[in-house]
């Protein structure tokens, strides 16, 4: 029996290599190539991305996280308050759940959080180009294959052309920006997609973002992160719907049951500051939001 379980290893010892090869590569690759996509400006990326290109610090002591509404009000560059604008496009609660729980970010002292209704509804779109929606056990060679894939041909079409391949081309990518203001019809369009697409769940559709809200409180506590909620703006050119006040609502009670600190800016500016429904623009609104947040954001802890 021993003899047939070695002639078996034996059998297969150099598939068993090539296995083993092939996961060290890959984690050698997953080491490398990260750093490199982030820093060589070659790549489109992804809104954490940038924002680790622009704090390649090891820890983020204030962080200013949300979704694109907090990339479009938070202006970093004109805030005195020092927080990093960690605004991702999509970004949820559960995606910060993840972050905290990753090693990838750490956070230091401080940690504000702006929720508007895209943060919360569970079956919002995400980037899956974002590290903490790889799969368990995905290989990194997979997982970041239309990078490779376009690394490997613009090399080979490079050396054959003699022409260079997209160097800093992507050095200066920013995130995205919100100008001027949409008219109300397109307004209404937005509202109509949105209410089929999401609101009509009700708050039942966001009962996992909101589950992950106590989690973020928890984990907080935990380590010791003084942890602020800020209920992000509303264009008041539109009539509130019902589920949106509701969720106004269930999050100030998850603040008021955990004692945590609030604002509340859901109602709190003009419509000319925004571009939609949520999104400031750039050259007005993001002013006015980051001039109205940074007393509140630059105060100290009672």
């Amino acid at each position: 029996m021993i003899t047939k379980l070695l002639s078996k290893i034996r059998r297969y010892r150099f598939i068993a290599a090539l296995f083993l090869i092939f996961i060290v590569m890959d984690c050698l690759l997953g080491v490398m190539f990260e750093s490199y996509t982030v820093k060589s400006g070659n790549f489109w990326l992804n809104d954490y991305e940038i924002t680790r290109r622009d704090h390649p610090e090891e820890i983020w002591d204030k962080v200013f996280y949300g979704n694109s509404a907090v990339i479009s009000g938070y202006r970093e560059d004109l805030s005195t308050s020092g927080y990093t604008n960690f605004g991702i496009d999509y970004g949820s609660m559960q995606d910060m759940l993840k972050i905290l729980r990753s090693d990838k970010v750490k956070i230091g002292e401080e940690l504000v959080i702006g929720i508007n209704w895209a943060a919360l509804f569970d079956n919002m779109e995400t980037n899956p180009n974002y590290y903490w929606n790889r799969v368990t056990l995905e290989p990194y060679s997979y997982f970041q294959r239309d990078r490779l894939y376009a690394a490997f041909t613009g090399k080979l079409k490079s050396i054959v052309t003699g022409e260079p391949w997209a160097e800093g081309q992507f050095a200066y990518q920013t995130k995205s920006y919100y100008y001027s203001s949409l008219p109300t019809a397109q307004l209404l369009e937005k509202v109509d997609v949105y209410q089929e697409r999401y609101w009509s769940t009700g708050v039942e559709g966001c009962s996992k973002n909101l589950e992950a809200i106590g989690e973020i409180v928890g984990f907080c506590k935990e380590n010791d992160i003084r942890l602020r909620i800020v209920l992000m703006p509303w264009n008041p050119a539109i009539e509130k719907t019902d589920v949106i006040s509701e969720l106004d609502k269930s999050v100030i009670d998850i603040c008021r049951e955990n004692d945590i600190e609030y604002l509340d800016f859901s109602d709190a500016f003009d419509a000319e500051c925004f571009y939609d429904l949520g999104h400031m623009s750039y050259e007005y609104g993001s002013h006015v939001f980051t001039e109205a947040i940074d007393k509140w954001l630059n105060s100290k802890k009672e």
